[in-house]
């Protein structure tokens, strides 16, 4: 498994992690669909998952003690939003039930890689970003798979075949993220930067544009952030008009209906402060005010779905989940490279850790910086 080197050619269950985050998000209906085959996508997203895991049990990967303590700790918030949803929403809560069920397999798949082996795994979701990217560009040149369009440009914004265009614009941030942090500016990088932010850009997901833009600006020294933003700020006053056309900044104010669907939630917390009202009734709640077909199953809002779903019990298990995060990642880079990465789920739900694409890379890369850390001080 190990070459002369010390690196790893191949493993398995990097294989079928990387695998079940791949299809987590996979979907071949047109993009205004909800596509009926994502039951189907996720269910292998769970199998791929298993396999993983008992794979790693099979060859003997215990966990330490003092990691297993850590899985609790994140275990605990998705435990809590099942069992509040299922006490107040009965078998509807199966969806957060098998949540649950993902969630350990994944809690128990990363705290069982080594070092070398998350490394791979990062490495292959940030190869994976690269791709996804690449067809994006190849769908915006052919004029392949529509999404929503830019005004005045006519340029239209695409899923690149797998990705709900929000989800597609968040991974492609997060490898931004994870690229900028940890890779060495050169030529081939570059490539790679202009790719991703390609991505982000035919995602017309407005929220990463402003984090990325934040993101890229912060890794300079004072003179140049203050000059990019000097120059950011004469392009967009002199050009304001049109690019309030083209972006919709009317919607900003709004942060395009968002502010109503954190009311809506809020309000049903106060309704149930203390266990919430279960996240499988988010769609029939939000809809006695919206009436949006689809309906909408998340607010939009990691703190608001947590306060709705599981009330002051889910908020606190989200404090020590997020505590528990922060202590793992070992300086101030890091933890402010965590900000960035959690920052969008303020305004599109998602949790790291959870059987999905954002929750693999966004807890690989946590569980990676922690065991250098500790490999460090060993």
């Amino acid at each position: 498994m190990k070459t002369r080197l010390g690196t790893i050619k191949f493993s398995v269950p990097v294989l079928f992690i990387f695998f079940s985050g791949a299809l987590s998000v996979t979907s071949l209906s047109s993009f205004a669909d909800i596509p009926s085959e994502r039951l189907f996508f996720k269910a292998l997203t769970i199998i791929s998952l298993m396999i993983a895991t008992l794979y790693l049990a099979v060859y003997s990967r215990p966990i330490k003690t003092k990691d297993l303590l850590k899985v609790i700790v994140f275990a605990l918030l998705f435990t809590v939003l099942a069992v509040t949803d299922l006490i107040n929403n009965s078998t509807l809560a199966l969806i957060s039930i098998l949540r649950l069920v993902g969630v350990f397999l994944v809690l128990l798949c990363l705290f069982s890689l080594k070092a070398l082996e998350l490394d791979m795994l990062l490495k292959y979701f940030l190869a994976y970003g690269f791709l996804v990217s690449l067809i994006s560009l190849v769908f915006f040149l052919t004029d392949f798979s529509r999404a929503e369009k830019f005004p005045i440009v006519g340029i239209y914004s695409n899923k690149s075949i797998i990705f709900e265009q929000n989800v597609f614009g968040i991974f492609i941030y997060l490898c931004i993220l994870l690229c900028i942090h940890s890779r060495a500016i050169k030529p081939i990088f570059l490539v790679e930067l202009a790719l991703l932010l390609f991505g982000v850009f035919m995602s017309f997901y407005r929220t990463v544009y402003g984090l990325t833009s934040i993101a890229l600006i912060s890794r300079f020294n004072v003179v140049v952030k203050l000059s990019l933003i000097l120059f950011i700020g004469y392009v967009i006053i002199s050009n304001f008009e049109v690019l309030s056309s083209v972006l919709k900044l009317e919607q900003v104010l709004t942060l395009t209906g968002r502010t109503d669907l954190w009311e809506i939630g809020l309000t049903g917390f106060a309704e149930s402060p203390f266990w919430g009202m279960g996240e499988s009734s988010i769609a029939e709640y939000s809809n006695e005010v919206l009436h949006r077909n689809p309906p909408f199953t998340t607010y939009h809002n990691i703190l608001v779905d947590v306060l709705y779903s599981a009330g002051l019990f889910g908020f606190i298990a989200m404090i020590a989940f997020v505590l528990a995060m922060f202590r793992m990642v070992p300086n101030f880079k890091s933890k402010y490279l965590l900000l960035f990465l959690l920052a969008p789920s303020l305004f599109n739900t998602y949790y790291p850790f959870a059987p999905n694409i954002l929750g693999l890379i966004t807890g690989t890369w946590i569980v990676l910086e922690y065991r250098n850390s500790t490999n460090r001080a060993s």
